[in-house]
């Protein structure tokens, strides 16, 4: 037991387990992700945008004059027992990166540097932010399903606004921890 006056909780895909330590139940659970990177491959120049296939997540980056190739799992969320990718998940994702990309199909999958790793998921898919309806000390700036490296300069500066009573900047009342509770998850958006 420690007592403290404020804690934040932005402990990623364990920051459900941290919030348990206090009993308090936070709906974030670690989601594996997998990579795999090719051998060195001039075709993808370094300029290239990180593309999407929303058709199914496949997406693919220009990386230190490699790509990188990335798609969900289809494996149910938790930890991985290791931080290897799949041999099979391998195979699966460089057939369809060589499906989608023709310029990689002469690229070789490096499979020295592929990795697996942790997202941390919330329900609906968005962080969630803020104080903990059930902890009149604790705040969260977890859940932000992959994006948490990205967000976190601003969940950050939202979070401390917040711990010192000052109006945050961005609106974040949406991404509340009690909006499960609630019935308010946000629902998806769909790209027209």
């Amino acid at each position: 037991r420690i007592d403290v006056d404020m804690v934040v909780n932005a402990a990623g895909p364990w920051a459900a387990r941290i919030a348990a330590m206090a009993g308090v139940s936070l709906p974030v659970s670690p989601l594996r992700r997998q990579v795999a990177i090719t051998a060195p491959c001039p075709a993808i120049p370094a300029a290239m945008p990180m593309t999407i296939f929303i058709d199914t997540g496949f997406h693919i980056r220009a990386r230190d004059g490699r790509a990188m190739v990335c798609w969900p799992d289809p494996v149910p969320p938790g930890e991985p027992a290791d931080s290897h990718a799949n041999p099979e998940w391998i195979d699966a994702v460089t057939a369809m990166a060589r499906a989608r990309v023709p310029a990689l199909r002469g690229c070789p999958v490096d499979r020295t540097l592929c990795y697996a790793g942790l997202y941390e998921v919330s329900p609906d898919e968005h962080a969630i932010v803020g104080l903990s309806p059930n902890c009149e000390n604790m705040y969260f700036a977890n859940g932000s399903s992959g994006h948490g490296v990205m967000h976190s300069p601003a969940l950050g500066a939202i979070v401390a606004d917040m711990i010192i009573g000052r109006e945050p900047e961005i609106d974040v009342s949406i991404l509340r921890p009690s909006r499960f509770d609630e019935g308010n998850a946000i629902a998806s958006v769909e790209l027209i």
